[in-house]
């Protein structure tokens, strides 16, 4: 669930986000609402599986109301793979799809 939350840009206030626990981010929609990866219209599965549940299927997903919980990895939830980029790396090829892959270099 981390990528999720360095992905906002928090509205006018960024830092207030990264301080405030993801799953209360629910209740504070400049956070959400400012983060490229929020999807309104799908729940997602994050690639973390819940360490602290008793069930071995158990991962983190993001809702579309922006809460972070967990829910089980046998439900259809959306998935989108992510990665986050230093100021230095740049997509120099590529498409971004299956066949034609992003290819990446420091700049």
């Amino acid at each position: 669930p981390s990528d999720y939350g360095y992905a906002t840009s928090g509205g006018t206030d960024r830092n207030s986000c990264l301080d405030t626990e993801m799953y209360n981010w629910n209740s504070y929609g400049n956070c959400y609402n400012n983060d490229w990866l929020f999807d309104e219209n799908n729940w997602q599965w994050t690639m973390s599986p819940n360490a602290l549940s008793s069930n071995a299927s158990s991962v983190f997903s993001v809702r579309r109301d922006g809460y972070v919980g967990d829910v089980y990895a046998s439900n259809s939830l959306a998935v989108r793979p992510v990665v986050y980029l230093n100021s230095n790396v740049e997509i120099y090829d590529g498409e971004g799809t299956k066949e034609n892959n992003f290819k990446l270099r420091v700049g």
